[in-house]
């Protein structure tokens, strides 16, 4: 498998997908410290009280990893979407399967590959984001809020990368695309109606198709409960304050039945690319 995950290296390489996720990446941190550093300075964080202090730093250490979460969808989607189909149809797939070697195998090299380097680049986002908030805002870093915070940060770019391998065994990049974009940014959507409407005022329509979407593609739903597990779920002085987060507030936050959902999500996934990938026409 250490071959699969070289390969998969030498293909983002060639490609200038690291290259250029690198560059952006840096970018954006840059930005984002910039804006860290003049919101401390704007705030008199200094002299702020420890409640006021944790009221500046839940919404911009949220929408930090919001935003890495949306690059690391990219990263994910822009590196898998043609992974399989790409290959087939410039005959590439030919001199891979003319060894003796069980196409299972090579579906499941290909999903390992991309995610050891999906995982290493939501990681790196991750604790560049929680870390510039602790040296700049003194956020604390307890050690098992953080633990459950980042696995299931690092859980979304592994679903997305199931859908989006399972999609490039069915349809072209293009199509591909398409499909994992709506399907990801209809997730975002869901989470946002959830957030800004409330379950209070749901109506039944609403309600069936935020559970439709969460369903479907789960990324949303364990963002959420990552940002309760690193706010709501540690013991900072922050009782109320996951009801001022406006769009990004977990509301109808999932349970950990759902989360468990997601592991079946992922494995049936799996299972059924190792199927249509053994059954497809390469020729």
């Amino acid at each position: 498998m250490s071959a699969y995950i070289g390969l998969t290296g030498k293909e983002l390489a060639r490609k200038r997908l690291l290259l250029v996720a690198v560059l952006v990446t840096v970018l954006f941190l840059a930005f984002y410290c910039y804006g860290l550093t003049k919101t401390a300075e704007a705030s008199d964080f200094a002299s702020a009280s420890l409640i006021e202090r944790y009221a500046t730093v839940m919404p911009v250490l949220l929408i930090g990893l919001f935003f890495a979460q949306m690059l690391t969808a990219f990263f994910v989607l822009f590196a898998s979407i043609g992974s399989i189909s790409a290959e087939i149809e410039s005959g590439q797939m030919l001199a891979v399967l003319s060894r003796p070697i069980p196409r299972w195998q090579v579906y499941m090299g290909k999903w390992l590959g991309f995610g050891v380097w999906n995982l290493l680049y939501s990681a790196c986002l991750f604790w560049a984001i929680i870390l510039a908030n602790h040296y700049i805002f003194d956020f604390p870093l307890h050690a098992a809020t953080l633990t459950k915070a980042f696995l299931l940060f690092e859980w979304v770019p592994l679903l997305l990368g199931t859908v989006s391998l399972l999609g490039s065994s069915y349809l072209p990049i293009i199509g591909n695309g398409i499909l994992c974009a709506l399907l990801y940014g209809m997730s975002m959507f869901a989470g946002f109606l959830e957030a800004v409407t409330g379950t209070k005022v749901y109506n039944t329509g609403m309600e069936k198709f935020s559970l439709f979407t969460s369903l479907i593609m789960p990324s949303d739903a364990v963002f959420r409960r990552m940002v309760f597990e690193l706010f709501g779920g540690s013991s900072l002085p922050i009782v109320g304050g996951m009801d001022q987060l406006g769009p990004f507030s977990p509301s109808a936050l999932p349970n950990n039945t759902y989360l468990v959902y997601t592991v079946f999500f992922l494995l049936a996934g799996l299972t059924w690319g190792c199927m249509r990938f053994t059954k497809r026409d390469i020729s």
